[in-house]
């Protein structure tokens, strides 16, 4: 049991077998989740209750928070791939409505490529240009 989902390091096993054998995991390591995991394929307990049962306890929480308190993020000074950076703005313009291409705005006869552009040129509020649309 353990290991990498290599052809040698599998086999093919009945629900019951498998609740059994995370049964002996937790009984070998004591981790809660191969219990839930043993009951949840069992069927003695729901989803609802497998994920109560896993949850970090307050104290938990906050043993791991002052253990992390002072240290760096574990991506502080790493760069991002354009491919990364271009993902998390596709996914945070689907989050907050944004759209990602402005739309060419003309104020007095002349055009700006975008809201921003006409505001830094122009001084005018950008409530008022976006009037112009």
């Amino acid at each position: 049991m353990g290991g990498d989902n290599s052809p040698e390091n599998l086999a093919t096993v009945t629900i019951e077998e498998h609740a059994e054998l995370h049964f002996a995991l937790y009984l070998e390591h004591g981790h809660i989740k191969d219990l839930m995991a043993a009951y949840g394929l069992a069927g003695l307990v729901d989803k609802a209750d497998i994920v109560d049962a896993i949850k970090r306890s307050p104290e938990q929480r906050r043993k791991i928070s002052e253990a992390k308190k002072g240290k760096p993020a574990h991506n502080k000074g790493k760069k991002m791939s354009d491919t990364t950076k271009l993902r998390m703005s596709r996914a945070a313009s689907k989050r907050t409505g944004i759209v990602q291409h402005s739309k060419e705005i003309t104020v007095n006869g002349t055009t700006y490529p975008s809201v921003t552009a006409a505001h830094k040129a122009t001084g005018m509020a950008r409530t008022t240009l976006r009037k112009y649309l």
